[in-house]
């Protein structure tokens, strides 16, 4: 009988890790080939942008997840200074990729047409679709905090001491 191995724990963390690492790797080699190829109606300032931005928002997490291993306070301080930095740098980017997609199939661009764009879209939905998901649930988990906190402070027998 063959034994299937499992995969490891460590192995899937750092598969989840570096998922958002692979796809904007993905989409910059995408932004790359397209001013390579002879695509005119794709290569503008907003492909630029966008370019400009996945690059930033690289290293924020690169700087961000190479320096977690050491424990020096001023560096602790840049990375919380950076991780805002992080989520509007994000928040830009989503604006400008939709901003640049829209654009692209007004001008009706085939040559710029490729399924690494369309990860990137749904990548950024799922993304998003996350962050609603958590809101809703930390929404739902404080509301029944604070209803078991209500009761639990009815509950309580005053005695005259």
């Amino acid at each position: 009988m063959v034994k299937q191995e499992s995969v490891s724990v460590p192995l899937l963390m750092y598969l989840l890790v570096l998922t958002p690492y692979i796809i904007f790797g993905f989409m910059l080699q995408y932004l790359y080939k397209l001013e390579k190829s002879n695509c005119k109606c794709a290569v503008n300032k907003k492909q630029k942008l966008l370019k400009n931005s996945i690059l930033l928002w690289l290293g924020i997490n690169l700087f961000n997840l190479f320096t977690a291993f050491f424990n020096n306070t001023p560096l602790n301080f840049i990375r919380i200074l950076l991780s805002f930095v992080n989520v509007a740098v994000f928040l830009y980017l989503t604006y400008v990729f939709f901003d640049y997609n829209n654009e692209l199939n007004k001008n009706n661009c085939k040559c710029s047409e490729n399924t690494r764009k369309t990860v990137f879209k749904y990548y950024l939905y799922l993304t998003y679709t996350m962050i609603a998901l958590n809101l809703l649930f930390y929404i739902f988990y404080l509301s029944i905090v604070r209803t078991a906190a209500g009761k639990a402070g009815n509950n309580v027998v005053k005695v005259n001491l």
